[in-house]
């Protein structure tokens, strides 16, 4: 356990002790306490992105491909692919697919 906090800490991540919080007054769930800190996840991760990053992802996860993210935001297709790049680049995911998941979960 102290090992899991040290390993939390050292990449930025809060570290819940759920079975202590699980039996305090007024708890919440550990469904709820864990939908509550992937939300707070997704929103570091999604901090990471430039606004131009951040306009891309949101077309993607709307289902646009790169070409009609080039021709809305008046981009080449390799300037739009670049970006895509960059978005999957960023530390904490593994693909744009992860970073357009994330989106979506925060933008219903």
């Amino acid at each position: 356990m102290v090992l899991h906090a040290v390993d939390c800490a050292d990449v930025g991540k809060p570290y819940l002790m759920t079975h202590i919080v699980r039996h305090a007054p007024g708890s919440r769930s550990e469904a709820q306490l864990a939908a509550d800190l992937q939300r707070d996840e997704t929103r570091q991760l999604l901090s990471l992105l430039t606004q131009r990053e951040a306009e891309v992802l949101e077309m993607v996860a709307r289902g646009l491909g790169s070409k009609d993210i080039a021709t809305a935001l008046h981009l080449s297709v390799r300037t739009v692919d670049s970006h895509r790049a960059a978005i999957a680049a960023k530390p904490g995911t593994a693909a744009v697919a992860e970073q357009t998941r994330a989106w979506i979960s925060l933008h219903p």
